[in-house]
């Protein structure tokens, strides 16, 4: 099975969503409403293989990371 680290970057009304799976490569990257049926259904395909979150999308978009 793949496994895959999501990030979310939440605000009020919309939420970020980035995928990556374990070696790196970039599978989604998206917007969706702040809502946790929204949140899930978006993250639908990739559930039996998630295994982080982090709310520092920054990082995983651009590999800048902020220390």
């Amino acid at each position: 099975m793949e496994r895959y680290h999501v990030g979310l970057d939440v605000s009020k009304e919309k939420t970020a969503i980035c995928v990556r799976a374990s070696d790196g490569t970039l599978k989604m990257a998206c917007e969706t409403r702040t809502d946790p049926d929204a949140i899930f259904a978006t993250l639908a395909p990739f559930q039996d293989g998630w295994n982080a979150s982090s709310l520092r999308q920054a990082e995983w978009r651009t590999g800048f990371t902020m220390n």
